[in-house]
Formats: structure tokens, sequence, C-alpha cells
């Protein structure tokens, strides 16, 4: 897998991109993922966006969208190995789970 060991914390859509891209060339696979992909897929709840704030070189402050690494990773990497696979990844928003609240034993 890509080495994150330097990176931590959210990171951008596009690091994002350049991550999965790296990934993907890891595995073989010529393909170029583009940071506008990432916040679409994030945007739709395919892992965890955070808002922060950045202070642009004129020193207005604005507000951005980063992407949370963890889940990130973990939805990556299940997108490639579909993607793989030939199963077209989808993200149903706003789907109740139907086990929350629920304690199973044994």
């Amino acid at each position: 897998m890509s080495n994150t060991n330097e990176i931590s914390g959210p990171v951008t859509g596009w690091k994002a991109a350049q991550l999965m891209t790296a990934r993907y060339a890891e595995l073989g696979i010529e393909k170029v993922v583009n940071g506008p992909m990432i916040y679409i897929y994030g945007n739709k709840g395919a892992f965890v966006m955070t808002k922060g704030l950045k202070t642009q070189k004129n020193g207005k402050v604005r507000e951005v969208s980063n992407v949370d690494l963890e889940s990130f990773m973990i939805w990556m990497e299940t997108h490639i190995q579909n993607s793989i696979a030939g199963v077209k990844t989808r993200i149903v928003k706003n789907v109740p789970n139907p086990f929350a609240g629920l304690e199973f034993g044994e």
C-alpha cells in the first residue's frame, strides 16, 4: 500500500487523489485519479469529510473540505479491489443501519 507514514490527519482531496493514483501504480494499473472525483465520493458519504479553515497567500481565510485519511484509505482499497474485479462502487446516502441498537451475543 502507498506509504502514508509521513502523512497524518486530514488531507485535501487533491492529496487523496495522488495517494490513490500511486496505489493504482503500485498494482501495475495506469490510472490517474483527479481531485474532483475524490470530493464527489466524499460528499456522497463514501468516507469522512471534514471542514477546516485555510489561510491563503493574500491573508484571506476560507473554508475548505478535507478528507479523513483513515476512512479514505479503507474506502480506497475497497474501491480499487472492486474496480479490478469489475464491480461498480455504489454509494447510497442516508440509509439507516438495520442493526443499529441491536446487541448480539452468543
